[in-house]
């Protein structure tokens, strides 16, 4: 593994330049998977309450927040 960009002498501003483009990049990526595994959480707890509350004939079933489990 190299030196950090800022303490290693042979970096050039293009170099760290492109360093950071990718590191946004990769970003990006990962909120995109992030946003989408969020959704599908929120989607099968919704699922999960609504099958639940049938099954009890209609009474309410236990609310509980689904970021909890994400987070």
């Amino acid at each position: 593994m190299d030196l950090k960009p800022d303490l290693n002498p042979s970096t050039t501003p293009e170099g760290i330049t492109e360093m950071v483009d990718l590191w946004t990049l990769y970003k990006l990526a990962q909120k995109r998977r992030s946003d989408a595994l969020r959704s599908l959480m929120v989607s099968l707890y919704d699922n999960l309450y609504s099958t639940v509350t049938h099954q009890l004939g209609g009474q309410s079933a236990p609310l509980i927040e689904a970021e909890v489990y994400f987070d």
